[in-house]
């Protein structure tokens, strides 16, 4: 039996079809308002939202124009929220990755990717209310579509781990990095060694399945400290250190495993790891901890976030 206009376009289905309209147009003016957009994508943004609003009018006098005006402004919309996540500097995501994220930055940031979601939203709706028959009537396809694209949009945002800010400076001569992972458990210890004698190391305890983790970052004056500033520049000019090559660089996997990594300035990562069954060479390991035990001139903290968890954060990348 043909399913009538009045069943089809029902009091309940309309409302809370102007009601997600009337959303997706509220979160495209408060996001064209909080980044103060020109140019194309702000013309886009303003002239999709002018249409979700002109198609929840329609929906009360001529309900299939207003899903044809809908549906218009949300692949509108679509295009220009796609757009802007194919930069990874946008990537709305990697932005929750930000060190030391303030919580209303997150927030913001989380209302986004709602707002965005709900646009796949508004285009099934409207997609499912111009079919013919009882499946228009439907609204439960639209949330499952919607969850999906939320879960795909997630898992190709956040792998590999990465961060939204690029730091210009100059690259180490010499790093170095220890990592220890007990089950979900990671000690990790980074050197960061430059040979004008200036040393960074990082280091941090962390567990998965935890959002943010704090780091401790420490400033060693080489200088001041003859013998060591010596072995340094010893491994870095080391012609059997650069003439190394281990199996790609890729970050622990086993419940129990231990890793270093290796690089100089102009060489690719060296790995040497449990799992690889691999040491890395004893001038190295006689380095490093000679480097950690140094007094350090200057210490800072920071919280390090990974929005996938700990399962995306991957030292060879941070």
């Amino acid at each position: 039996m043909e399913v009538t206009r009045e069943v089809r376009y029902g009091r309940g289905v309309r409302v809370f079809d102007l009601v997600v309209f009337l959303g997706v147009a509220s979160n495209s003016v408060w996001y064209l308002m909080l980044t103060v957009r020109q140019g194309l994508a702000g013309a886009a943004l303003g002239v999709s939202s002018l249409g979700f609003v002109g198609a929840g009018v329609l929906l009360a006098l001529r309900p299939r124009v207003g899903y044809i005006v809908g549906l218009l402004a949300s692949l509108m919309a679509l295009d220009w929220s796609v757009r802007m996540d194919l930069w990874a500097s946008r990537n709305s995501w990697i932005q929750l990755n930000m060190p030391d994220i303030q919580p209303n930055f997150a927030v913001v940031t989380i209302l986004i990717i709602l707002g965005r979601d709900l646009i796949v939203v508004a285009v099934c709706i409207c997609v499912l209310r111009l079919l013919p028959g009882r499946i228009g009537t439907r609204t439960w396809p639209t949330f499952a579509i919607g969850f999906v694209v939320l879960c795909v949009w997630y898992a190709s945002s956040v792998m590999p781990y990465r961060i939204p800010v690029i730091i210009d400076g100059i690259p180490a001569d010499l790093r170095i990095a220890h990592v220890e992972k007990h089950g979900l458990s990671i000690h990790e210890i980074r050197i960061s060694a430059f040979r004008d004698g200036r040393a960074w190391i990082s280091s941090h305890d962390r567990r998965q399945l935890q959002y943010q983790f704090p780091e401790r970052a420490r400033l060693v004056v080489l200088g001041q400290h003859p013998e060591a500033l010596e072995r340094l520049r010893t491994s870095v000019r080391s012609p059997a250190l650069r003439k190394l090559e281990t199996p790609s660089a890729r970050k622990p996997s086993r419940w129990n495993a231990e890793a270093w990594y290796v690089a100089f300035w102009d060489s690719p990562v060296l790995a040497f790891t449990s799992e690889y069954g691999s040491r890395p060479p004893e001038e190295i390991v006689a380095l490093f901890p000679e480097i950690e035990k140094l007094p350090a001139s200057d210490e800072q903290s920071h919280y390090v976030s990974d929005v996938c968890l700990g399962f995306c954060y991957d030292p060879l990348r941070h």
